[in-house]
Formats: structure tokens, sequence, C-alpha cells
């Protein structure tokens, strides 16, 4: 029976193995006072379910679990303690004085259990426990109730418990994924930003001892040993304890939604982006970003309103509405002032100060105005202002216009002739010029005004260094072609692989043909020469028989001839000696017809072979044509030819450049190096315009309504595989039986494989459907003991898995039948991995070494030896020869599988590490352990990119209360 331990996944201590191994091997620990045991009188047996397994889970797992066992000792169950470790057995039932486990609770040994200190916040047994632990022992360590054993008596997870058990990177390592302890962060590779926590709501509400026992950012109740992206990375799968959840990515998470009257025309945010301004037909509706809700509207326009533009202190809104500009109180809505404009206005702005307002024209020109005054409009009968300027230089119409930041009588305007033109309004003269080279729809500044962002309508956007007009980037977004192509490539690669086995393949079947040819002529030769020995030696026989008759008829007649007599005797034994050889020639001739026999067999079955070898060959020489055909295609493809941008946005920080293109969708670029960043449908129609809010939320505004988004989207927890549907915190009828610490998609993305079992019982793999959210297939005994890791192979035909029993196995994914059984390692395979053409399997052991099996016959061809721990993680790089691994000596490698060679460490980790990966190209590499980091390095040179370091506890009421 497995413990209360196994079946709540340790739930109130961390797998800490890595912080307690790092004591030196010499340390000799202090002497420590013994405990002295407790009487212990419950009125009823101790049981080790409820009464031991609590203390056990609190105190002495972390190190001794059947995950990570330091010096082999699980104490999660107690099959497990009764067979002990490196030491021996750790219970003598009915002597705890030759217990071990007893002497080191009891601190009566050395190294006493747990250690102290230790990053667990294990504490040492009281008198109470340790006495509870002797008991149990004396009463014969008897297993436990089960009933009891069902009801989970979960407690909280101590926020300082930060270890890092799994990663997983995204297809196209633009996301790195970590499990904390029960905790799921997700960061952009791009950018270092956290991006996400995984929160699932239904663990909110649960309370203990008068709190709640997990805050914002808990994903699972128990550990996360296993995290999985589909291949489209649009979802997540986290495992847990008999779950596993499946988390969406929605990038167009709408925070909030503002519905218009009309298509929207332009939008402005104000200068701390708390309110926004819409413009939508003949009014601007104020809408306050922090809470959604609508603010005034600005009606009065007599035509369609074509640009809105905060003032510098955010008290009022100027519109332009064809040859008519109108300026509004912000705070209760009214009009303050109007003025008649010269020609037809598309954009306004204020200058910096707030003093001067500028129009973009239908004429080409921009016009400088006076900011009217708070009095209203003009008196009746005075003339009626003149612009203070005409900024002239452009060909075509203006389309926008934007103050310049830093430079208070600075403007920045874009024109239909494809340039963007800094000027000058005290002296209205040309400062810089920006050429976009088509139609420039809108521009924006980066928050200092070091960068200038233009989008145009034949969907070019580019960004500018203002202080020398060089272009810093063009943001072109070909991720769709360019990912497209080195898939193309990636199947031509292993179409070649696969071209090269299958040539080796049709050269050993035309040498076995020819050794069997070979081998039939012998035979051949051998079968006719074998009927003629037995001829002769029938001969010899006949005439050795004629001779003996004739000898004992003289002897018949002289019976006591002593010459006859010897005649006789001698011919019989030459009769005799003749009959053996006669018997030796039958069996030779009938060993040649059997040879002959075999051998044409033989020579069929080879012709078979080499047949099957030479169309395996010209399928893949084939597949392979195609590869290269399609490869090639695909890179003499244009990319699609952007929509139309009819807006730019630079964030509050600066970081990043939002795109709205007439599609209806946005895209996000790093501002630094024009990279994307991502892209999505936000509006079903052409989109007006988008800004950023305050804390980085996308403003868009387009048909009839505009929305605020979530600055990063969201990932949102659509399925909880295991869980009821109407409890979704019940797993007592989960397929699962304890703990999924493996997971994979499929190739295509429609199956999800989970791999797990019962320590010492059984290892099971589950297949689900992952549209359905259903299981398809269960294999509960695929392995005699855990299993820790899975995969599928390229083609999705095949999958690998490896487990505590020491056997890396492989099974038929259509059916679920057993292929090859792989045997060689020494201890736990705690991870396993497909080459790309599915020739080969790697393997990490706990055995402390990396081995690479032929995939085809099961057979073992290479170990790779340099850990000095367990080599907890394994995978093949893209889809070449390469791997990555790590290990619990805190190392993080590349090698190769052909040779074994260790090219390339990656260091900075400070403790055990359990996870790693590595993106398909190479190019990324991230590893996490114990020491909660999670860390990012260049795979090329192996310079650490990005540390991510755990997010602080945050302090209850009570704990700030006190500070």
């Amino acid at each position: 029976m497995r413990s209360l331990i196994s079946r709540s996944l340790l739930a109130a201590c961390v797998l800490f193995a890595g912080s307690f191994a790092v004591r030196a091997a010499d340390e000799k620990p202090a002497p420590e006072k013994k405990i002295e045991p407790a009487a212990v009188n419950l009125g009823r047996p101790v049981d080790f379910t409820r009464d031991v397994a609590p203390i056990f889970e609190a105190n002495c797992t972390a190190c001794h679990n059947a995950v990570i066992s330091e010096n082999d000792l699980d104490l999660e169950s107690v099959e497990s303690i009764l067979k002990g470790g490196k030491n021996g057995p750790a219970v003598v039932a009915k002597d705890p004085e030759k217990s071990l486990l007893f002497q080191l609770v009891s601190r009566a040994k050395v190294p006493a259990m747990p250690p102290l200190p230790n990053d667990a916040e294990a504490k040492a047994l009281t008198s109470e426990q340790v006495g509870l632990v002797r008991q149990w022992i004396v009463e014969g360590a008897a297993a436990g109730d089960a009933a009891a054993a069902a009801a989970i008596e979960w407690r909280p997870i101590p926020p300082t418990m930060n270890a890092i058990f799994s990663v997983a990177l995204s297809p196209w390592g633009e996301l790195v994924a970590c499990g904390r302890a029960n905790r799921v962060s997700l960061y952009a590779v791009a950018t270092g930003e956290e991006v996400a926590r995984l929160t699932d709501p239904a663990l909110l509400d649960i309370q203990y001892e008068g709190r709640p026992m997990y805050g914002p950012g808990a994903t699972h109740r128990d550990f996360v040993h296993s995290l999985a992206f589909s291949p489209d990375g649009n979802l997540l799968a986290t495992g847990g304890y008999r779950v596993v959840k499946l988390w969406e990515r929605r990038p167009n998470a709408r925070r909030f939604e503002l519905p218009l009257e009309g298509p929207a025309a332009a939008l402005a945010v104000g200068p701390q982006r708390k309110f926004a301004a819409v413009a939508a037909g003949r009014s601007v509706r104020l809408w306050d970003l922090s809470d959604g809700k609508p603010g005034h509207e600005l009606a009065g326009h007599e035509g369609e309103v074509a640009g809105v533009a905060f003032s510098p202190d955010g008290a009022q809104v100027a519109t332009v509405a064809g040859k008519t500009l109108r300026l509004w109180s912000v705070a209760d809505g009214k009009q303050l002032a109007q003025l008649a404009l010269v020609e037809a206005s598309r954009a306004v702005a204020f200058d910096g100060e707030g003093k001067r307002l500028v129009t973009a024209d239908a004429d080409g020109v921009a016009r400088v105005w006076q900011t009217p005054g708070q009095g209203g409009d003009a008196e009746e009968g005075a003339e009626p202002p003149k612009p203070l300027a005409e900024l002239k230089g452009h060909d075509k119409p203006l389309t926008c216009v934007a103050p310049v930041p830093g430079q208070p009588a600075q403007v920045a305007t874009g024109s239909e002739d494809g340039n963007v033109k800094v000027w000058g309004l005290d002296n209205g003269g040309q400062v810089r010029t920006y050429a976009l080279g088509q139609p420039v729809a809108s521009i924006a500044f980066g928050g200092d005004g070091k960068l200038l962002a233009a989008g145009g309508t034949g969907g070019a956007a580019k960004i500018w260094q203002t202080d020398n007009a060089q272009q810093k980037a063009e943001l072109l977004d070909k991720r769709v072609h360019d990912r497209r192509v080195k898939e193309l490539e990636e199947s031509q690669t292993v179409a070649k692989q696969q071209v090269q086995l299958a040539n080796t393949a049709q050269q050993n079947a035309e040498k076995a043909k020819k050794d069997r040819e070979e081998a039939l002529k012998q035979a051949t030769e051998a079968e006719p020469k074998a009927e003629t020995e037995l001829a002769a030696a029938e001969k010899k026989v006949q005439d050795a028989q004629a001779n003996l008759d004739q000898a004992k008829e003289a002897l018949s007649k002289k019976p006591e001839d002593g010459g006859l007599k010897n005649n006789v005797a001698n011919l019989e034994k030459e009769f005799a000696k003749e009959n053996d050889a006669l018997t030796a020639a039958k069996n030779a001739r009938d060993g040649a017809v059997r040879n002959l026999e075999l051998a044409q067999k033989n020579l069929v079955r080879s012709e078979e072979e080499l047949k099957a070898a030479q169309e395996a060959k010209t399928a893949a020489d084939s597949v392979e044509k195609e590869a290269v055909a399609r490869a090639d295609a695909a890179k003499k493809e244009q990319p699609p030819q952007p929509a139309a941008v009819r807006s730019v946005a630079f964030s509050p920080d600066g970081t990043r450049v939002a795109t709205a293109h007439e599609d209806g969708g946005i895209a996000l670029w790093n501002a630094e190096t024009g990279a994307p960043l991502d892209r999505f449908a936000a509006h079903e129609s052409s989109i007006a315009a988008v800004a950023f809010a305050a804390d980085g939320a996308l403003v868009s505004a387009a048909e009839k309504s505009a929305a605020l988004r979530e600055p990063r989207g969201e990932w949102a927890l659509v399925a909880r595989l295991g869980a009821k549907d109407d409890a979704p915190l019940d797993v007592t009828a989960s397929p699962f039986v304890a703990r999924v610490l493996c997971l994979d998609f499929s190739p295509d993305g429609q199956l999800l494989a989970a791999g797990g079992g019962e320590p010492s019982r059984s290892g099971e793999i589950t297949f689900w459907d992952v549209a359905k959210k259903s299981l398809v297939r269960a294999l509960p005994d695929a392995h005699s003991d855990t299993v820790m890791g899975l995969e599928f192979s390229r083609d999705g035909k095949r999958l690998v898995s490896g487990g505590a029993d020491k056997f890396v196995r492989t099974f038929e994914v259509a059916t679920g039948q057993p292929l090859k059984s792989m045997e060689g390692h020494t201890h736990h395979v705690l991870d396993v991995s497909w080459k790309g053409d599915g020739s080969l399997v790697a393997s990490a052991g706990a055995d402390n070494v990396i081995k690479v099996w032929n995939a085809e016959t099961g057979e073992q061809s290479r170990t790779i030896k340099n850990y000095n721990k367990e080599v907890t993680a394994i995978s093949f790089i893209g889809v070449g020869e390469n791997l990555v691994s790590c290990g619990g000596d805190a190392g993080i490698r590349f090698h190769r599988a052909t040779d074994g060679q260790n090219y390339r460490n990656f260091g900075g980790a400070s403790d055990f590490v359990f996870a790693a990966a590595a993106s398909r190209d190479e190019s990324l590499v991230v590893a996490g352990g114990i020491d909660g980091v999670l860390r990012v390095w260049n795979g090329a040179n192996g310079q650490i990119q990005h540390s991510f370091e755990p997010p602080q506890p945050e302090l209850d009421k009570d704990a700030q209360a006190a500070k």
C-alpha cells in the first residue's frame, strides 16, 4: 500500500535532495543531543498512514522519496522503508534499537535526520514524534489503513520552496515555462519578462487554519513535475498529483470593451495613460482605462471626427472634423473652444507645452494654431483666428502628426508622400526627414524620444534613431514563412538521414544476398559430391559384405580352421568399418541436402529482404526528393504581403512597438531589434488605432468597438484531465494512480501522452485525445515501476519511455503494443528522447550515465560517462545528433550521440538541476533546479542571457502588520 505521502506528492515538502547533498563528503556532523521518545498511548495501534507518514512527509522525504532517493532510501511507503537503501533495511520490525531509521530520527546516530539547517524548512522531530515512530516499529511496522490513505490531508507548501522540477520551451523558443514547486511561470525569452503565472481558480477558495491555503499563482496542489507545449505552442500541459491540466494561450484576452455607435476613426490616450479618447462618427467618447467605464461623450461636430489628441496636462482634448477644430474639457466633457480651419484636417496634436495646436491637413500643409483660451467660441463677428505658421514641404496630403518628446517646440508629420518630417515650431523649419517609402498612416515616438516608428498603407513599418535618422529596424514579420521553411528543411534533413539508413540497409542486404549465394553455390556443389561419396560407401559395404559372406562360407566347411576364423573376424571388422563409413556418408548426404534446402530458402529470404530494402531505399529517395523540392520551393516563395499598417504605438517602457493592421490584426515587436514578438487577430475589421495603457495593456479601436487587452494575453485553464468535471479538486476517480512525472504531445498535437505510476508497483502510460479531453488508451503496466520519461517519435508512430525499473521501452502508438525493451542501466531511467530520424534513442540514468540505443534492434550503441550524479534530463536537439542534458552535479551539457563528445557546457547553476531543454536550432538552452533560478543561455557560446529568480513571497496581513 502506498503511503499518504505518495498520494499527496509530498504536499508539505520539496525534493531538496541537492540542498542536503551539497555537504562535503568528508564533513563530519557535529554531535547532537539524543531525542528521548515519549510514551505513546493512543488507545489503538499506531497507524503508518495516519500517524507516521505525516511526520516523514514534513521532515524526511525531502531527500528520501521515489524520485530522488538519497542513499537509495525512499521513505514514501512501508515497502520501500523495509527494503532500505545503501546501508541496508531502514527498519527491523519490532526492534527499534536495531532500526537505522529510528536511530537517525532520534539523533542517536550521525548523520541525524533531518540535517540542520536545511532549505526545506524541515525540523528535528519532537519527543512525541520519535515516540510514535518507535511504537510503530515495536508494533511490527505495519503498512496502515487503506481507508485512511484515501483521505488526503493537504497542507500548504511554504512560499519559500522554489525548486524547479520541470521546464519546457515553446516550439520556436519564444516562451519558456518552469514548474517551481506547485507554481508555473512563463517567460518571454526575447524580452526577459515574466508573461504569466498560471492560477487554477479552484485553488483560490481553499482554506487552511482560517487562511487561504494557496494564493494567486498556484497551479497545482502539489509539485509540478512535468510540462509540455503543444506543437503549435498554444497549449501547455502541466502534470501534478493524479491530474494533468491544459492551459490555452489567448493573446486576444480582453479586459474591457467599449461599444461605439460607428466605425472608429482615431484614438488617443492621456499623458498618464489612464484615460482614452475614442473618435467614432461625429463624436468622441472618453474612456476610463482603469475600470473600463465610459466617460463623457464629446458631441457637437457636424462631420466625421478624424483626429483627437490630449493636452500635455491631460485636462483638455482637441478634436478635428473637416475644417473644424474643437477643444473640450476632460473633467466635464464641455466644449471650451472652436476654431475654423483653413483646410480639412485629418489629425491634430498639442505641442509639448500645450500652448500650440498643429493640424495635419489634406492639402499637405501642417498648420500651427494658438491653443484657444477656455472662454468658449469666438465672439460673434470677430475675425476667425489665423494659423501662427504653415509648415510646408510635403507633396501629398498629411495623415498624422505627433509631438516630439523632450522637444516642446517640435512636431513630426506623416504624409501620403511616404515621408515623415520633423519641424521646429518656432521658425517653421524642417529638422529632419525619414523616408518610409510608402504612404505614411501613423507615427509614434518612444517614451524618451530616441526612437521614431512609422507605419504605411503598403504594410511597411520602420523604426529610426531620432538623433541621426538612421534606420534601426524594419518591422517585417516573416515568421510564418521562415518557420515553414525551417520545418521543411528539417523534414529534408530527416529524409536524407533515412536515405542513408536505407542505403546502409540495402548494402547490408546485398552483402547478405551475396554471402547466401556463395553458400548456395557451396551447398549445390557439396550435395552431388555427398551423393557420389554415399554411392562409393554403399559399394564398399556391398563388397565387404560379399567378402565376409564368402569367408563365412569357407569357414562353414572347415569350422576348426584357425586361419579361416581369423579371416572372418578381420572381414567382420572391415564390414563394420565400411558400414560406419556408409552411415557417415548418409549423414553427410542428408546434411548436404538440408544445407542445400536451407541455402535455397535463405537465398529466397535474402532476395525478399533485398527487394524490401531496395523498395525502402526507393521510397526513401522519393521522400527525400519530395522534401528537397518542397523546401526549395518554399525558399523561393516570397512572404505574403503584410496588411496595411493603420497605427503604431510604443509601450510605456519603450521596449515594444505595436502595429495595428487593416486585416484586424495587431503585431508586437521588440523596439530595440525589430524582432517580431507576437501577432494575433484583435478585431474582425480594420483597426483604426492602437495605443498602450499605463500597465502595458493594449488599447485598440475598430468598427463599433474599442478594446483594452491584457498586457501579455492570458493562459486560460481549459481542462483538468483526471479530475471530476463538477468537482475540480476531486481526483479519487482519476485514471492516474499517482503523480504525473512526464508529458509529451504527439507531433500532430492530437494526442497527449502522460507517464507515472505507483512507485515499486506499476509504471503507467496513458494516451489522451487533446480535442475531446478524453482518455484514448491506458498502458497500466508499461513498466514494472514508475515511468519517469517519455517522448513521441517524430512521425508519431512510436513512443519511447524510461522507468524506475531500469528499462527503456518502445511502443506502437496506434495499438499500445510493446516493440523493444532495452536493458543496460543499473538505476532508474529518468528521461528518454528520440533522434529525429527514429534510428536512435537516448536515455538518462540515475546511474550517472547517458546511453544511446539502436531503436531498431534495441542494442546499446554508446554509453557517455561524464556526470558525477544522476543525469536527470536528456533530449535530442532538433533533428540532428546533438544532445542536451543536465544532472545532479549542477551540469548542463551538450554531447554528440555518435561519438559521445561533450562539446559545450553551460555554467551558473549552483545546485542539483532537474530539467533542461534546448531550442531546435541550438541557439537557446534553459534549465532549472533546486536553487529555483530559471537560467537561459546562448546555445552558441554558453553565455547566460537571463536569470529568472523565483518570485519573492508576499507577506500576509499579519506579517505586514508586524513589520
